[in-house]
């Protein structure tokens, strides 16, 4: 049986608080509208819904239309949503996002679709989602499949609208053209989802693959990338044998000890946790910044007796960055110690 906008409001009342409906065959356009009661609406695998309309939703906090051959999607007054997934569709553009409340905590996933720019099949970069302060999750991926039969998010250039965003745990880039940007991407974000399927590259061409070539040393397992070992690594590479009075400053003021006490306490720390490794990539790596501390500590050295308050009153200034440092270097030698147990 073909269903419709009649059977549909006929079979759920507007005091439901979840909407399930999935394996289906319907017939026309879909309006939900004034479900005061409404929290989450699942939308599976129907055939097919072209356009969607959700309307004073007032307590709708997740919506999932998934693989109804939905092209048009329209959000109004729905100002409680937090998680949208229109995963497997035809979604062309994103002019649904308008409505949704900037500030909330918000996880999208609108992969596998066919999003382009103003004009059709144009290029798209990412600044839509810069107004998103508080993203959590964005999936923007494409399949091979789709990408060959010229149905796919058309989502190029650069990471760097997703800077700043604190609360950013995931994102899937696959085969799509985003081809740089990672330094851009926020600490919260500890790995990277990134496809460069060989079929897609071979008729088509993948940007992204200039990020997966960049982060080809650092697979987790599959297409994620571990974003931490990266990073602990690019910093290394950019500071070894560069250590200056500045970097020396921050190294100690982020410690509560004096000058005298934190002298040699991460050499020794360094060399502890090296002692426990057996993976030799990680062993380099903790090497490496053993070298840097080392240096470090013999500047110390011509620095005691320079400190002034001048100085001191420049470090208080700075204090609060230079803790967020500590708290960044414990984490970079934690992350070390995970990735040699996966090893």
């Amino acid at each position: 049986m073909i269903k419709n906008q009649v059977w549909f409001e006929r079979n759920y009342s507007e005091e439901r608080k979840e909407i399930n409906l999935k394996y289906e065959d319907f017939q026309g356009q879909l309006l939900i509208e004034d479900y005061p009661q409404l929290e989450r609406l699942y939308l599976r695998h129907i055939d097919s819904i072209e356009k969607i309309t959700l309307r004073n939703l007032t307590k709708l906090k997740e919506c999932t239309i998934w693989d109804c051959g939905l092209t048009d999607l329209i959000i109004e007054s729905c100002s409680q949503i937090k998680k949208i997934n229109v995963r497997s569709n035809l979604v062309t553009n994103l002019e649904f996002l308008k409505s949704v409340e900037k500030s909330r905590e918000f996880d999208l996933d609108i992969s596998f679709n066919n999003l382009s720019g103003d004009k059709i099949n144009s290029s798209l970069e990412l600044e839509p989602f810069s107004e998103f302060v508080n993203l959590s999750n964005l999936n923007i991926g494409n399949s091979w499949k789709g990408k060959i039969l010229d149905r796919y998010n058309r989502f190029t250039g650069s990471l760097m609208y997703l800077e700043n965003k604190n609360k950013l745990k995931g994102l899937d880039i696959s085969n799509t053209d985003i081809d740089r940007g990672l330094e851009h991407l926020p600490k919260s974000l500890n790995e990277i989802r990134c496809s460069n399927d060989f079929l897609v590259c071979w008729t088509r061409g993948n940007g992204c693959s200039q990020i997966v070539q960049e982060l080809k040393s650092y697979r987790a397992s599959g297409n994620c990338y571990d974003l931490c070992s990266w990073r602990s690594e690019k910093f290394i590479n950019e500071n070894n044998g560069e250590i200056n009075r500045e970097l020396v400053t921050e190294l100690n003021n982020s410690l509560d000890f004096s000058i005298a006490e934190k002298k040699g306490q991460w050499t020794d720390l360094l060399t502890s946790i090296e002692n426990q490794l057996t993976n030799e990539r990680s062993k380099r790596i903790v090497r490496k910044l053993k070298d840097d501390y080392r240096l470090a500590n013999s500047v110390l050295e011509l620095l005691d007796d320079e400190i002034n308050q001048e100085v001191m009153e420049g470090l208080q200034i700075i204090s609060e960055e230079l803790k967020e440092l500590e708290r960044t270097q414990e984490r970079t030698i934690q992350q070390i110690e995970v990735n040699d147990r996966l090893y």
